[in-house]
């Protein structure tokens, strides 16, 4: 079912006003008829909805029904050294599809993007505006949290204790091997660099704050897949049980 998301203050009684980039995107990407049904989601609540009025600048939804938003049983973190703008934004979107539950955008050492703090502050509206669009196309229930952008990965220390990084070199560790050792119900962090792979002090940090190097594939992957081969081999190994 189509959707959209929603802040709760708009919400009243049994109406949900609707405005802004939503209202376009109601009335020139899902063409939404009289009496067709559309779910607005705010944090705790899927609402099933239906036009009561068409307003210039504002839509006016009708609530039938709502449920409970259906919370992932799987919590990932995709703690991602930012790419080029292109291999990131569409990086953004399929990792939203895929259901992370939250992305820390990491400016790293080699990171061929090299961006002012002053400026990140667009980079990152963009960003959020990129998952929420992804979001509504998969349907989601939640939409993932974009942190700010940080350039010290002891920013994420003592988060969790399920901290894997993909390694090009050759590891002791290989992937299914140290899933093994997760459980579903913790957060699970990925760290994964740039194209042109972490440095060696990065690398140290990462160990010392509790990562633990896997070998992905024999054959060396850029930054954007590993971070999709990872994210889809987690939700593999724990939905087969």
């Amino acid at each position: 079912m189509k959707c959209i998301f929603v802040e709760d203050k708009q919400i009243s009684g049994e109406f949900i006003s609707v405005l802004g980039g939503d209202l376009h995107h109601i009335t020139h990407v899902y063409r939404l008829e009289k009496e067709e049904s559309i779910e607005i989601k705010d944090p705790t609540f899927a609402y099933r909805c239906v036009i009561h009025s068409i307003q210039k600048n504002e839509v006016i939804f009708r609530i039938l029904d709502k449920r409970k938003l259906l919370v992932s049983p799987i919590s990932i973190t995709l703690c991602q050294s930012i790419l080029k703008h292109e291999a990131f934004d569409i990086l953004l979107r399929k990792a939203t599809e895929l259901g992370v539950n939250k992305i820390i955008p990491y400016q790293a050492e080699n990171s061929v993007v090299r961006v002012k703090n002053k400026d990140w502050s667009k980079h990152l509206t963009r960003w959020r505006k990129i998952c929420e669009e992804g979001s509504k196309q998969c349907g989601r229930d939640f939409l993932p949290v974009i942190t700010d952008v940080i350039n010290d990965l002891n920013n994420i220390k003592n988060i969790s204790d399920q901290c894997i990084i993909g390694m090009e070199r050759e590891c002791r560790s290989t992937y299914k091997s140290v899933l093994q050792t997760f459980k579903m119900d913790k957060e699970i962090i990925i760290l994964v660099g740039p194209e042109g792979s972490l440095s060696d002090r990065e690398c140290q940090i990462a160990f010392d704050i509790g990562f633990r190097g896997v070998t992905l594939m024999d054959s060396i992957l850029k930054s954007d897949t590993a971070s999709l081969f990872m994210i889809s081999g987690i939700l593999y190994h724990f939905q087969q049980g």
